[in-house]
């Protein structure tokens, strides 16, 4: 075999073997995801804690997604003057340093859907998830960076986790929490 083929076989199943398994609750060293929207692994294998973030980060496999672990306990007011909903929860998202990184931005609704597990309840999250603080119900709703065009244009979606269709309308004074995600190219925030 040339010494050109050799390499390229060792590239291959040194890849094989990175998107093998993985502990699914903490991992030192390198996470290559390899997301696939079409599949679908179970909490073990999807979500990893990263403690190159300082255990504050999860990977998640199946998105390639990097969700803060424990989103932050505080809730911000949209539309409270002087500012707007972007200006409070986006902006918190972006000057936020989560595992000694900035980075960060309000997720899509999309996004947030990515991890809603119907088949659980109360929390529609995947059983063994490794997230923590997200307890669902009154202050346990998340901004997101999704606006509706309903109505006047001016609600923004809310993802809670408890609620029937997992996301409720928030008027732009709602009172929510906000959960930040790295990666992906995220949606524009209006």
């Amino acid at each position: 075999m040339s010494k050109k083929l050799l390499v390229c076989l060792a590239v291959v199943v040194m890849l094989g073997m990175a998107s093998g398994p993985v502990d699914a609750q903490s991992a030192n060293g390198s996470y290559y995801a390899m997301p696939s929207w079409d599949q679908s692994l179970t909490a073990s294998m999807r979500f990893i804690i990263l403690t190159n973030f300082n255990s504050e980060a999860v990977l998640d496999r199946e998105t390639g997604l990097v969700w803060e672990r424990t989103p932050h306990t505080g809730t911000i007011v949209a539309g409270q003057p002087p500012g707007t909903f972007a200006d409070y929860a986006a902006v918190d998202c972006m000057t936020r340093k989560i595992g000694g990184r900035f980075g960060w931005r309000l997720p899509s609704m999309q996004e947030f859907y990515s991890l809603v597990d119907s088949t659980q309840t109360p929390l529609a999250l995947p059983a063994g998830h490794p997230f923590v603080g997200i307890t669902g119900g009154i202050f346990n709703s998340f901004w997101s960076a999704t606006v509706s065009r309903l109505g006047d244009g001016t609600d923004i979606f809310v993802m809670d986790f408890t609620a029937p269709n997992g996301f409720i309308l928030g008027p732009p004074t709602s009172t929510e929490r906000v959960w930040c995600v790295r990666g992906g190219s995220g949606p524009v925030v209006q």
